[in-house]
């Protein structure tokens, strides 16, 4: 029997209650029950969803966890009870007691195969937060090889282009994403799948002024699914890993850039 292509995919728009973290983790593990009770197997929530977009030093000293802590912790299980990949971003608290914003990545064991840090932060980010180095890991999931970009990090090329090199099949982008910056969720999403070939899961959170629209693009760059712009919802789309294949044959980008390629390899 041949592998399984078809991978079914869901982003969780979610919105968070600024400072609110037993609320925001209650309706999080909700949503991610629905999302694998309706067949999901990649699920991905958005940026900071757990504190929502706190910037504050002193409701981070509160709220911030190491990986080890009470939320990843329970989605590692809750990973292994509904047998399911997950991406949880959360406020993570270091070993300096420095601040990052972080994303765990845990496969359908349980097991969590790393932590991605932001490495390029926005604006006021910089006041509460550290970066993250600027280090692009591709994890070796039961879904595929998956990758990490939170929000800003996918505003630039590179970043995605150097998870390409290392074969990444999916990039997955939590984020809190703004109405003002709209156009450019709406551009550079696409331009990601399309460069790299590969499929692009925007996690964007809803709220006041944020613009929603989650999105799943193939490595085309279409939008085969989104979003509202302003509710909650959960996003559903399948993966076809023979349409990377397909893509790549037919726009041979990575295969013409050997150069770059074999300076990241």
């Amino acid at each position: 029997m041949g592998r399984k292509k078809l991978i079914k995919a869901a982003a969780v728009q979610i919105n968070s209650v600024y400072g609110s973290a037993n609320e925001n983790l209650k309706k999080g593990v909700g949503m991610v029950k629905e999302a694998a009770a309706n067949g999901a197997e990649l699920i991905c929530l958005p940026e900071l969803w757990n504190t929502g977009y706190v910037l504050n030093k002193e409701f981070l000293n509160k709220l911030a966890e190491p990986p080890e802590g009470k939320t990843i912790s329970l989605f590692r299980r809750l990973s292994a009870e509904l047998n399911v990949v997950l991406i949880i971003p959360f406020a993570e608290r270091g070993e300096d007691s420095s601040y990052y914003i972080s994303a765990a990545v845990i496969d359908k064991d349980g097991s969590l195969k790393g932590v991605h840090r932001k490495s390029l932060l926005w604006g006021r980010e910089k006041e509460a937060f550290q970066p993250g180095k600027n280090e692009y890991t591709v994890y070796n999931t039961s879904v595929g090889r998956v990758g990490v970009l939170i929000c800003y990090d996918a505003e630039f090329p590179e970043p995605a282009r150097i998870l390409a090199l290392k074969s990444a099949e999916i990039i997955t982008v939590p984020s809190v994403w703004s109405t003002k910056a709209e156009r450019r969720w709406d551009i550079q999403l696409p331009a990601r799948a399309l460069d790299n070939q590969v499929y692009i899961l925007g996690v964007n959170a809803s709220g006041e002024n944020l613009c929603g629209k989650s999105k799943v693009i193939n490595p085309f760059g279409k939008i085969i699914g989104e979003s509202p712009r302003s509710e909650e919802h959960i996003l559903y789309g399948g993966i076809n890993k023979d349409e990377i294949k397909q893509a790549r044959e037919e726009i041979p980008y990575l295969k013409d850039y050997h150069l770059i390629s074999k300076k990241h390899e």
